[in-house]
């Protein structure tokens, strides 16, 4: 075996098993003046610099596709409100205030509504100004609609009756069915303390004042006055 390829086979094993980030990590630059120039090199803090990078442009792309899709349905949105607002200014038919006021009068005061002439403005004014605060149109539709329900309700009377005198009804009897739902629905935990001495204390001094109430309002002042 000759010297060279005893020199040969050295500098393969020395390529070989030379440390592999000794040879990436100190990098020497033979300057103009002939003196080397020792520069550090390290891919591993290019490579983590690159990757925040990608990182937030990502994330950036992300919220302005969020953006354009938010304003695209609150476009479709508002396309749908004008939409319906149109539909209902070419199916219903849109009255100022007085006109409105006059036709009320003739509609609550006829059967079967048959609101008393002598509240029927204050009623009027209530049910406009309800429509005008709920920014809903001043309609036929709307107006009857309202008056309709607060007929049902309360036929027109600021405080009704809680009752029905026509079918034969009192408060007691209104009682006495709220009783019944009652236990059939916890019949079970009414004989467990301290139920049985809650019911016997609501017996004996909340039973007689609501028995002796008439109208809604009366129950109401009543349940504020024993809680």
């Amino acid at each position: 075996m000759t010297i060279v390829t005893v020199l040969l086979l050295c500098a393969v094993l020395f390529c070989l098993f030379w440390p592999q980030h000794s040879r990436s990590r100190d990098l020497k630059i033979i300057s103009d003046e002939g003196r080397p120039t020792e520069v550090q090199f390290s891919p591993s803090r290019i490579g983590d610099k690159a990757k925040p990078t990608l990182a937030n442009k990502t994330d950036k792309e992300t919220c302005n596709g969020l953006l354009q899709q938010k304003e695209l349905e609150m476009r479709r949105l508002e396309a749908g409100v004008l939409e319906e607002e149109s539909l209902m200014e070419s199916v219903v038919q849109v009255m100022d205030r007085e006109t409105a006021a006059n036709w009320a009068s003739q509609f609550i005061s006829s059967q079967p509504l048959n609101c008393s002439l002598k509240q029927q403005r204050q009623w009027i004014n209530a049910i406009l100004n309800g429509v005008e605060r709920n920014r809903l149109p001043i309609c036929k539709e709307i107006i009857g609609l309202t008056a309709c329900i607060i007929s049902l309700e309360s036929g027109f009377h600021v405080d009704p009756l809680a009752f029905d005198p026509s079918k034969g009804e009192n408060t007691s009897h209104l009682l006495e069915r709220a009783e019944n739902e009652l236990f059939q629905k916890y019949g079970s935990l009414m004989s467990i303390p301290p139920v049985p001495q809650l019911y016997n204390l609501y017996k004996e001094k909340y039973y007689p004042s609501l028995v002796a109430c008439r109208t809604e309002g009366e129950i109401e002042s009543t349940r504020q006055s024993h809680s």
